[in-house]
């Protein structure tokens, strides 16, 4: 699909220097004509290209990264409307098939977080490194260079564990931890007050159900 501007209302909408006379949707993105260079990349493209009606001809303005943009000027208004809904809808597609693409490593990513919701073992520092280091890798391969808007709401949503656990692992695990020493603590209460003949203090019962990757336990035994 093509979008071009005519001379004349290039010139009556006075912005004709410094854009591109034609704009042409292709499989990669947009570029300046059919067979010519692409100069919106559908993987740059950073938010739904827009339109500026004008009194006589409209604008039609594509926002890239890097504080970029691919303009046209003069363009027939009804044109125009119908060129960037299809441009839009093909750079939801791109978008949406990355994510698709990686389905399998998103899915199992958000049932490990999930699992610290309510860990079932102690979350130690070599067991959240390992998903740390699989969310880092995601959040920069990936979802660092998905537009927000490209992707939609309920995706976003979606993501979101992932994404806020590569930004914030330390306070995502303190918090796994608290929930799982609260709940072991509780579910042994009855043998911690019982197996000697004086109940555990509050330290030595953390440091029975805390199990980090370096551990040091004292034992003193009176006589």
């Amino acid at each position: 699909m093509n979008l071009s501007s005519s001379a004349l209302l290039r010139l009556l909408s006075l912005k004709g220097a410094g854009t591109a006379p034609t704009l042409c949707l292709v499989p990669e993105g947009v570029s300046a004509g059919e067979h010519a260079e692409v100069l919106a990349p559908f993987s740059q493209i950073i938010a739904p290209p827009s339109i500026k009606p004008g009194l006589w001809a409209s604008s039609v303005s594509i926002r890239l990264s890097g504080e970029r943009s691919v303009m046209l000027h003069g363009a027939k208004t009804a044109l125009a409307r119908d060129f960037i809904y299809e441009v839009e809808k093909s750079w939801r597609s791109y978008n949406q098939g990355k994510l698709t693409d990686e389905e399998g490593r998103i899915n199992a990513l958000l049932l490990q977080l999930q699992r610290l919701d309510a860990p079932q073992t102690y979350p130690s520092a070599c067991v959240i490194g390992a998903v740390l280091q699989e969310a880092s890798r995601l959040e920069d391969e990936l979802l660092s260079r998905l537009p927000e808007d490209a992707i939609g709401q309920e995706q976003n949503q979606r993501l979101a564990p992932i994404r806020s656990f590569a930004a914030h692992p330390a306070e995502l695990r303190e918090r796994a931890i608290e929930r799982f020493v609260t709940v072991e603590l509780e579910r042994w209460k009855e043998f911690f007050d019982t197996v000697e003949s004086k109940p555990l203090t509050p330290e030595q019962r953390l440091s029975i159900v805390v199990d980090e990757d370096a551990t040091l336990v004292l034992i003193s035994v009176e006589t």
